[in-house]
């Protein structure tokens, strides 16, 4: 039981964890070097891989904020 609930964490916390070093690298960009569309897209990104989870991963307490941050 405790297995398996931890399996269906991992996708959650990896995409997480990606995303998280995104924003650090996008929070280095210089004003003047800023590509809007690059951003919007590397975000839409992560709202698509969070959205084709599983349903019982998507639907966790936990993963709810996951789609929140993005």
């Amino acid at each position: 039981m405790v297995t398996q609930q931890m399996a269906m964490l991992e996708p959650i916390y990896q995409l997480f964890e990606q995303q998280l070093a995104s924003r650090e690298d996008w929070g280095e960009t210089l004003w003047r070097d800023l590509n809007v569309m690059l951003l919007n897209e590397g975000i839409d990104g992560y709202l698509s891989k969070a959205r084709k989870l599983a349903k019982p991963i998507r639907t966790l307490p936990v993963s709810i904020p996951l789609t929140d941050t993005f």
